[in-house]
């Protein structure tokens, strides 16, 4: 697998979009059979790119979207090891695995009547 990546894998969303990228109308009308066109194309037939099987073509778009969203593994929360009864503290450790992955505010405050939040800015 290449470390850096092929980025041009992204821009297709099934293997068979990826093959036609390669090939041009003129093939399709003087060749006509698509499995004979897909099969010049992956030879490497008019292009110096590296052409990737179907197996391949899905394994590398897999690891790029991987490596561009990475899934952060929290081994051990902080709140885990919470054992006081301050409410501001409980309400943190209740929201500790959501601020980690980004997916709510980072503090909230009750104000009376109104609630004021104070959002991470990404």
């Amino acid at each position: 697998m290449p470390v850096r990546g092929d980025f041009n894998v992204l821009k297709f969303e099934t293997y068979e979009e990826y093959l036609r990228s390669f090939t041009r109308i003129e093939e399709y009308r003087y060749l006509g059979n698509k499995r004979i066109i897909n099969a010049l194309v992956k030879l490497g037939y008019r292009t110096n790119a590296t052409i990737y099987e179907e197996e391949e073509f899905y394994a590398v778009k897999k690891n790029l979207l991987d490596l561009i969203n990475p899934k952060s593994i929290i081994t051990t929360l902080f709140s885990c090891y919470l054992k006081g009864k301050d409410p501001a503290l409980v309400a943190l450790a209740e929201r500790e695995e959501r601020n980690m992955q980004k997916k709510l505010p980072l503090f909230s405050f009750k104000c009376g009547s109104a609630v004021a939040s104070i959002h991470r800015v990404i």
